[in-house]
């Protein structure tokens, strides 16, 4: 083993606690500033296997800065880079789209390549069901945030809302996971590809009653996977949100309620768990998303049977 070392910057993402998987390629060395706790595990001039992944955690306040030597990746030429996170974040999910921004614009700082291709995987669903229009939570507002980075150029999300599990916080359909981000790459990096994603929302229209929404990444058109479309709410300028009738108009869906007869927002599958079934002709499920930008107050639990 050759020990070589290299400085990656990075900001805590929660309160307290944090964590990082790192691919290293050689011999390590970990430090942290003075007001960072690491597990006694972790010291200067430690030893790892090669090509393992390595946890590191430790406890810092939120926002606080934090620098980790790692075996030497900068300056070597990278391609691309993949990510897959954000489970822990959902108690500030709205912070997400800062966070990974950040993350990904010091990358690329430190790397002085340019904006090499840079792709994540949106979070999956997970835990029960929806049964409500609306359920405000935080795995909602951490997609949302992965798919506003999407602003930042040469990025791509794999989205993955229909292969996670009920009580399994890392879904046991990987295959599924790599196959979208494989998708995005070879289209999009390579270009040995047509489909590169799922549908993603391209502009909304309020049109009397109803509400036009047009998607691009629709490859082949948009489809209603397994019968009606689903997944849909709409809400007036109460904010009260019914779920929504909803057609597909070749790349645009119109939705529309008989109970909110005039519509200011739109949302589509906006839940820790939801029900949408909105897919391209790829077979790639639509990311969810919203219209509007209304504070996301937690959606109180649904009253239980009496027995």
């Amino acid at each position: 083993m050759t020990r070589v070392a290299l400085e990656i910057r990075f900001i805590i993402w929660n309160p307290r606690s944090w964590a990082l998987a790192l691919l290293l390629t050689g011999v390590a060395a970990l430090s942290a500033r003075a007001n960072v706790t690491l597990p006694a595990l972790f010291s200067d001039h430690m030893v790892v296997q090669r090509a393992t992944s390595i946890p590191v955690w430790g406890w810092a306040d939120a926002g606080e800065q934090v620098s980790v030597n790692i075996a030497g990746l900068i300056p070597y030429a990278i391609r691309g880079a993949i990510w897959y996170q954000g489970e822990s974040n959902a108690g500030r999910g709205q912070l997400y789209e800062l966070q990974l921004t950040t993350m990904i614009t010091d990358w690329r700082t430190g790397w002085g390549q340019g904006d090499f291709p840079f792709a994540w995987v949106q979070l999956p669903n997970f835990h029960a069901p929806q049964t409500r229009p609306v359920e405000n939570d935080g795995w909602p507002l951490v997609r949302e945030g992965m798919r506003k980075a999407l602003r930042l150029p040469n990025t791509g999300m794999a989205i993955t809302i229909d292969v996670g599990e009920v009580e399994n916080i890392h879904p046991r359909n990987k295959q599924a996971v790599g196959q979208r981000l494989a998708m995005w790459a070879l289209a999009k990096v390579y270009g040995q590809a047509d489909a590169a994603s799922g549908p993603l929302p391209a502009g909304h229209e309020v049109n009397g009653g109803s509400i036009t929404v047009s998607f691009k990444e629709t490859d082949g058109g948009l489809v209603a996977k397994g019968g009606d479309l689903t997944g849909f709410a709409i809400a007036g300028a109460d904010q009260k949100w019914v779920a929504a009738s909803a057609k597909i108009e070749r790349e645009k869906v119109v939705v529309s309620s008989p109970d909110v007869a005039a519509p200011v927002a739109v949302r589509y599958a906006w839940a820790p768990n939801p029900n949408g079934n909105l897919y391209n002709g790829a077979g790639i499920p639509a990311t969810p998303f919203r219209t509007d930008d209304w504070p996301a107050e937690p959606t109180p639990p649904a009253p239980q049977n009496a027995h």
